[in-house]
């Protein structure tokens, strides 16, 4: 329907004039959510769309004839249609809340694992507890979320949070919950028996109980105020336990990401992004540089994990795979014929400043001659049709080469 609407002139002025200029599509807006947006508009604007097909301006479109004129007319006026749009918009809703609080530059640590929660209530009540609906949605969820938002960091957030462990006393009953938390601890305060047993056998009842400080009622109000933070929470209320104070501050203080959701994967578009606008060009391309290069630098690291080195041992020793019995003279030690495997010149190439120096090796085997004994031709013969003629007894001789 969307993309029959923005693709002919005449269509997306009438729909402009019917919504008073407002888009439908709204890609762009944010880094996920599109399609969320997307749906969004379409149900705010069902009424004007269906308007917009009953005028006589619609019908005098000259796409009229088209099938996917049709099919766009069918789909706005179609009931079914629009309660799956807002069936969809009530499934999504909670699930985009919960990315923007990953994304979002604050301390979302805290309330990460406890939204989470929260979503997955907020998307039962939405299928209106339908089972196998609720079931699709939740395993694709969990797909996504298993090894990256159910760690132990996340559980010891979730129960070191006033505001879900006050409100909900089965957090302190629950094994996972309470084993991520412990094994959190053991992992901070690592090799440290004292301060681990400190932690969880005389800070942490406490902290169940609201005994001393947690039990003020300021404490309790607030959980509830709309600027509440557990990090500050837990600097200002638990002093009086402070080896588990030190544990809650580090982790509800972390940060979150949704960088799994991103579109945007170019190394250049994540530096030069609107948040970070404000640096120079020169720091920008150094940035965009060695992000660059510290992926590569990774992916030369995983192919070279994957590959075996093959080492050799010098020139001077034949490997077993290429000669037979390569090995036997180390078995027998050093001999002399050890020297016959080392490189050598050959004898019968020299370099060119050894030419003068060169003496035959069959010097010995070659007999002298004597100049006087040879015979030259002489300067005067006549050559002629390759026949040479001599004056005396009238012989021929025989034709020259």
């Amino acid at each position: 329907m969307t993309c029959f609407l923005y693709a002919h002139h005449a269509t997306l002025a009438l729909m402009r004039h019917h919504t008073k200029k407002r888009d439908i599509v709204r890609p762009g807006v944010t880094r996920f959510a599109s399609a969320f947006l997307t749906l969004q508009s379409l149900a705010a604007k069902r009424k004007q769309l269906t308007d917009m097909c009953c005028s006589p301006t619609w019908e005098d479109c000259k796409h009229t004839r088209t099938m996917k004129w049709k099919v766009a007319r069918a789909t706005i006026m179609s009931r079914a249609f629009w309660k799956n749009v807002s069936l969809c918009i009530k499934v999504f809703e909670p699930l985009v809340k919960l990315l923007r609080l990953a994304d979002s530059d604050g301390q979302s640590m805290a309330s990460m694992y406890g939204q989470i929660i929260e979503t997955k209530k907020a998307i039962m009540l939405a299928v209106e507890s339908l089972a196998n609906d609720y079931k699709v949605i939740t395993t694709a969820m969990e797909s996504k979320m298993n090894g990256r938002l159910d760690t132990i960091l996340h559980k010891a957030a979730y129960a070191l949070n006033p505001y879900y462990s006050y409100t909900t006393a089965s957090i302190f009953t629950n094994v996972e919950v309470m084993y991520g938390l412990m094994e959190a601890i053991e992992q901070f305060y690592h090799g440290d028996d004292d301060k681990q047993d400190k932690a969880l056998n005389t800070d942490l009842p406490k902290f169940k109980k609201k005994e001393g400080m947690f039990g003020k009622v300021a404490a309790t109000r607030a959980i509830t105020n709309q600027n509440y933070n557990a990090g500050e929470w837990w600097a200002t209320y638990g002093l009086q336990t402070p080896t588990l104070m030190h544990v809650a501050l580090r982790i509800l203080n972390l940060t979150t990401s949704s960088s799994g959701c991103e579109r945007n994967w170019s190394v250049f578009e994540q530096v030069d992004a609107k948040r970070r606008n404000k640096l120079d060009v020169r720091r920008r391309d150094d940035l965009v540089y060695i992000q660059f290069n510290g992926r590569m630098l990774d992916k030369r690291k995983k192919y070279s994990s994957s590959c075996d080195v093959l080492l050799g041992e010098g020139a001077s020793t034949a490997q077993d795979w290429i000669c037979e019995d390569a090995y036997i003279h180390d078995e027998m030690g050093e001999t002399e014929d050890d020297n016959a495997m080392e490189p050598r010149r050959s004898q019968r190439v020299r370099d060119l400043h050894e030419v003068e120096e060169f003496v035959s090796d069959d010097e010995d085997d070659v007999v002298p001659i004597n100049e006087d004994e040879i015979e030259f031709e002489s300067d005067d013969d006549v050559v002629g049709n390759g026949i040479e003629e001599t004056s005396g007894n009238g012989e021929e001789d025989r034709m020259q080469p």
